[in-house]
């Protein structure tokens, strides 16, 4: 159940920071996007 757990609060956070990533890709700079997952 932990795993299953993890995982939702994994994809509210990720869609929340994939906001931040078109507001970065809007701004221009990708240095604000390190360690985000690549």
């Amino acid at each position: 159940m932990e795993g299953g757990r993890r995982l939702i609060v994994w994809r509210m956070v990720r869609r929340r920071y994939a906001r931040w990533d078109q507001a970065w890709d809007k701004a221009g700079p990708d240095w604000g996007r390190t360690g985000t997952g690549s």
